[in-house]
Order: structure tokens, then sequence, then C-alpha cells
């Protein structure tokens, strides 16, 4: 239904003003001062330690070739900060302006009021480039592009926030099919958009590209000849292939696994806000995939598909099949794409088909496949608005806004609000106590190296952040499709620890296992060189007992390795649910309590043969019984549960005893359990544990 109301149309200088003025409202409101300015918490955690730090190394490094490479971080090989996901595109350009810049300049706050003034600015490209120019379509236009949940969602990943590629993409694509543009122009600027979304982040180079691809066969289609796609296809392929080495993309370990698991669930269009919050992860990585669309896009969708039929008497399939194919083509392939091979309708997995091996190396690149659906989204989201605007008139289409824009405001808020808390939070400043520790340092080696043995993700973090900062050389580090030779990376840590470097063992193969550890910690542990944060080792050499104990940090005490290969556990170092320390001995807190007095340590033991030691004392009479004990191979970390021994523990009459426990550990065992239980009266006292080898 047309109107016959005039209808004021904005120039594209108003609208794309209006755009910016909104944007800038929108970035004002939600961005805090300290975010902006990189001092958030957001920046101390996650991907956004990785991106940061990133920045960080390649900044205080030299100019090298190729030119994102840095080899500051996983040292002495380097890597390429593209594969730590630092935005290459402004990284290199800030990065010649750094003599210039605050030596704590970073960019990632400036880059998300950079994300929404674009999305916004695509928005509107987007939707007059499907015919709609008046005033409502431009301001709807911005609405529901900032709305987008899942650009609120990708809060966390920096360079994943640029949506607005896809939106100009789009634009591009239907500005030269309709003839809004030279067709010349929209191909080659396809073209740059993709070559540009590579220079943020690889996953935005598939996704433009495939709408360039689009764009090539559908003109084809429709006049222009397969000669002329085909040289635009070879000269831009021709560009991609300077780019990827001069910039450092390429290299052997592009591929890693995990396409499936961070796949599209069949409901994720339909579940996540306030009228269906059915968040459903059927794999654990399938929040890759959270691709809602909203209630009021639903009810945009449902009212433009509704004016077709009306108009038409029935579904046109022809039209809708011949009008864009490449289009609908590469719509399909990012839907199929996204869902993978194990197709999941909630919980259920509906359908697992073996893989073709020709996208094997696709889907080793391009793993967390779920991404794909993104311009599916706002394809589905910018056609239904233009479907609407087209076929209502104003007098129609004004309640239909002012039904669906609040609507879709209300119901997406909680993924709003979830992006406004997280950037509200204050930065810890947790970085400035290691100054005491590293004053002389110039480098940090971290066991294992990331990607070699599984550990504890946030040390991997901190420790990658914690060189970024005080602009150190770290061996190891976060790195996205590491490739990593773990042989090499580890023999230095059996070898004697050089001055100015700060060696790291990580939780928890230290507290898991430290009858493992390299011969380098051994020696520096006997040295007093070390001491002990967050579970992980520390070993300076040079660096006294007495330094230690100086440093700002919450620190603990190594003494429990002893000479020999023996192991010590104090009365305030074994976990208890009922016990107090008291005078170097733990005691039950309430003498009625019926608990575990002490267990653990877990620790993972070498197969062998081992002695326990435990000490304890008691004032009951040596014949009655103060509490039981038992050892077990406790059945975590994928151990096997077995019995060491177990009995009673005897009163002493006041005076100290020690219980000694001998056992075989074998290859497939679970770590060491000594558990001790208080049965609720009497007397008992646990003063040590130690466990030797036989």
């Amino acid at each position: 239904m047309s109107s016959k109301i005039p209808v004021t149309e904005w120039s594209s200088a108003v609208a794309y003003s209006v755009a910016i003025l909104i944007a800038s409202l929108v970035a004002w409101s939600v961005f805090p001062h300290d975010f902006l300015a990189g001092r958030a918490h957001l920046f101390e955690t996650g991907d956004f330690a990785q991106h940061l730090s990133g920045w960080q190394f390649y900044r205080d490094d030299e100019w090298r070739f190729p030119l994102l490479h840095t080899n500051r971080l996983n040292a002495p090989e380097g890597v390429s900060i593209a594969f730590t996901d630092s935005i290459p595109l402004l990284a290199i350009s800030f990065k010649l302006l750094s003599p210039w810049l605050p030596e704590d300049f970073q960019y990632f706050g400036l880059w998300h009021v950079l994300v929404i003034l674009m999305q916004a600015l695509a928005g509107v490209f987007l939707i007059r480039s499907l015919g709609c120019r008046q005033w409502f379509a431009s301001l709807a236009a911005v609405a529901l592009a900032l709305m987008a949940p899942i650009l609120s969602w990708r809060l966390g990943h920096s360079a994943l926030m640029a949506h607005g590629l896809v939106l100009f993409a789009l634009g591009l694509y239907f500005r030269g099919i309709r003839d809004l543009w030279p067709r010349a122009r929209s191909a080659w600027w396809l073209a740059a958009t993709a070559l540009i979304g590579l220079l943020v982040h690889p996953y935005w180079l598939a996704i433009c590209f495939g709408i360039f691809l689009a764009f090539l066969f559908d003109e084809a289609r429709t006049g222009g000849s397969w000669g002329k796609q085909v040289s635009r296809l070879l000269i831009t392929l021709a560009v991609l292939a300077f780019i990827v080495p001069v910039f450092g993309y390429g290299g052997s370990g592009l591929r890693a696994e995990g396409f499936g698991l961070y796949s599209m669930n069949l409901l994720a269009p339909l579940c996540g806000g306030r009228l269906t919050p059915c968040f459903v992860d059927a794999t654990g990585g399938q929040y890759e995939g959270f691709n809602y669309l909203g209630a009021g896009v639903w009810l945009l969708v449902a009212i433009g598909f509704t004016a077709l039929i009306r108009d038409r008497g029935s579904i046109d399939w022809p039209m809708i099949r011949n009008r864009y194919p490449g289009l609908m083509l590469c719509a399909l392939a990012c839907t199929l794409y996204a869902v993978s091979n194990r197709v999941y309708l909630g919980t259920h997995l509906l359908l697992e088909l073996p893989l073709p091996d020709m996208l094997a190396w696709a889907t080793g690149i391009f793993r967390a496949g779920g991404r794909f659906f993104w311009p599916v989204f706002y394809l589905l989201t910018f056609v239904a608005l233009a479907t609407v605007l087209k076929r209502f008139g104003p007098p129609q289409v004004m309640p239909i806004l002012l039904l669906v824009l609040p609507l879709q405001w209300w119901d997406v808020q909680p993924i709003r609000q979830r992006l406004t808390d997280r950037v509200e939070e204050q930065a810890q400043g947790d970085l400035s106590p290691w100054k005491a520790v590293l004053h002389d340092v110039k480098r940090i080696d971290l066991h294992p190296a990331f990607g070699c043995q599984e550990g504890d993700i946030d040390q991997y973090f901190f420790f990658q952040r914690l060189a970024g900062h005080f602009g150190l050389t770290l061996d190891s580090g976060y790195i996205a499709r590491a490739n990593l030779d773990c042989a090499a990376k580890s023999a230095k840590f059996s070898r004697p620890f050089e001055t100015g470097q700060l060696y790291v063992l990580a939780s928890p193969f230290f507290s898991r296992s430290p009858m493992t550890i390299p011969d380098g910690f051994r020696n520096a542990l006997a040295r007093g060189e070390c001491s002990q944060w967050r579970q992980a080792l520390l070993c300076k050499p040079g660096m006294s007992s007495d330094a230690w104990n100086d440093v700002p940090l919450k620190l603990q005490s190594t003494l429990r390795y002893l000479p020999g290969g023996r192991l010590q556990w104090l009365a305030d170092n074994l976990s208890t649910n009922i016990g107090t320390v008291i005078d170097g001995e733990l005691r039950p807190e309430n003498p009625e309590a019926h608990d575990f007095l002490s267990f653990g340590p877990y620790v993972a033991l070498p197969a062998g043969s081992y002695r326990a030691r435990l000490d304890y004392r008691s004032h009951l009479p040596v014949d009655r019984t103060a509490g039981v004990w038992d050892a077990v191979a406790a059945p975590i970390d994928g151990g096997r549960r077995r019995i060491y021994g177990e009995g009673s523990l005897m009163g002493t009459a006041g005076r100290s005893r020690s219980l000694l426990i001998e056992f075989d550990v074998s290859d497939d065992d679970g770590p060491l359990e000594v558990r001790t239980i208080y049965p609720g009266h009497g007397d008992l006292r646990i003063r040590r544990l130690i466990v030797e080898p036989r």
C-alpha cells in the first residue's frame, strides 16, 4: 500500500549528520571516561588483556617484517599481532604516531566509539541503499543498528564489534545491483571493504568477501560480463595475496580445532531477550553463535511478510529466488556454516554429518562458525524494515515503528545492561605492586608455554598483561592459532636460570605436580630464590628470601619444598572443613563437629613408591581412638581413584606422634589426598604432612 501523502526525504548530508549525532550521544551515555582511557577492569581480564598487551608489545618493538610482527611476545620466534586480535589497522597507524603519543596510550576505548559511529552510519547507508530515504527510515535504521543484540554481546572482543563493515558491504551490494551507483564502483568498494576487514579481523574478510562474490555473481546474471567479474576477482585475490605475507597473516599455525563446538543453535535467533529468555548452549561453545534478533525485529519481519502475502495474494517464490540469487546463496551458505555439521535444536542433536575434505581448511581457520550468521541477521532486520517502509504509507508506518522500536529496546535491555555493567567496572590497578619484583627484569619466561599443556588460562592472561604493561619480553602468551615447538620452549627451564629474568611455573603445574618440576626451578628453590603467588612459582636469580618478603604482594612461603624431593604441608597449608590453626596445630573449631579436619593436598605424583608422614597429637590415652585417616588417589583431573591405606588415629597422651603411610603410585592414579576425620568428641590436632619418595 503506497501513500499519497508527501513524505520529507532527508538528504545524505542531513541523514548521516543525524546518525553521527545520535551515535555520539549513545557512546557518551554508555562508555565512562575511565573505560575510554583504558582504565576499566575490563582491560585487565580475558580477551581484552590479550588485545591490549598485543598493542603494547608491538608498540615497544622496532619495525619488523612482516609489518605486524613483534619479537617481544612469544620470544624468540615472535608473533604477528594479528593473532592477538589487536586491530592491526589501528596498531600500525598508531605505531607510526607513537613517538608523539603518551607512553600509556591505547586505542581500544576510542575504537568502541568508532564502532558505534560506524554502526549508525552504516545503518543509514544500508536503508538508503534499499530505497528508503524518509526521515523516519533513517532514524529507524540507526535505532535498529545500535540496538542489535549481537553488537552488545560481542563486548570483550573489540575487533569483532566492527559490525558496521557488514552493513556497509550489504549497502554496497544493493547500491550496485539496484543501479543506484555505477556497478564498478560498488564492486571495487566491496573488494576494499573485504580487504580492510582483514586488517580488523580475518572473520570480516571472510564475511565481506562472501558478499563481494554474491555481487559478482548477481551482476553477471543481470547484464554484466562474466569475464569482467573474473578479472575483478583475480585482481582482488592478487591484492590479498600481497597483503597476507606483508602483514604476517600466514603461517602453519592458522588452523585449530573447534568447528561444531562454536556453532549456532537453531534456537539462537529466537532466544535471548526478556520475552524469550531461553539462551541455549548445547556444546559449551555456542555463546559464539548468539544471534538473537529481538522481539521488535521479529514483529517487523512478521508484519513485512504478512504485507507481501497480502499484496501478492501468495508468496511469489520465483520472484524471491530470482531477484538476488547470489546474495541468497551467500546467506544460505553463511547459515549452514553457522549451524555447522552438528546441528542442534536446543539441547537435541538433530544431525551430524562428516565434513568434506574441501572444507577442512576453512573449518580449521574459521572455527567459530556461529559468527557467520551475522550478515543474515542484518539482512533479515533491514530487509524487513525496508519492506514495511515500502508497503505502508506514513499513517501506517509511524504506529508500526512506535510499536517495534520500544519493543526491541525493552526486549534486549538485559543484553545492553550487561554491556553497561561491564564497562563501568573500576580497574583494580593490580600491576603496580610488581615493580619491586620487576625493577631489573627484562624478560619473563613462562612454563609451560601456552598451548603446550592445559593450564589456568587466567594466569597466562595475567603474565602477558604484566609483561606488556612494564615493557618486558615474554616467551609465551595467549595467542590465537599458536603453532609451538613445546620441547624447545621447555628446554631452557632445565638449564641454570639467568639473571635479569623472572621465571614462572604456572598453576596448576606447580601446586599439583611439584615432584616433576624442571631442574631450573628445583635448583632455584634450593637457593631460596623463589616464592609462590596464586599457585604459581616465581623464581628470580639473585633474589633472596628476605627480598621476597619485602615485596608488597600476597606471597606464600615455599618451605614445603624440602631437600631430597620431599614435600611438606604445615598446619596452615592444609585444607579443612571444621578446623582452625592455633599455635601451629590444626584443631576442631567446634569440639562437637564431625567432619574432615584435614584433607588434600591433591598433589600429582609420578609412578613410584612413596612414604607419607602425618604428624599429629592428642591428649587422649594411647588406647583411645582420636579419629580416622585414609590416603587415596583422588578421582580428579582424569585420574583413577585408589585407596592406599586407611585406619585409626590413636591418642598420644599429649605427645607428638608420626603416622607413617607407605604406598605405590601407578601412572593413571589421581592426585594424592590424605584425609583425617574428627569424630565429634575427644581431641585431635594435626601438625604437618610430609610426602617423600621411598
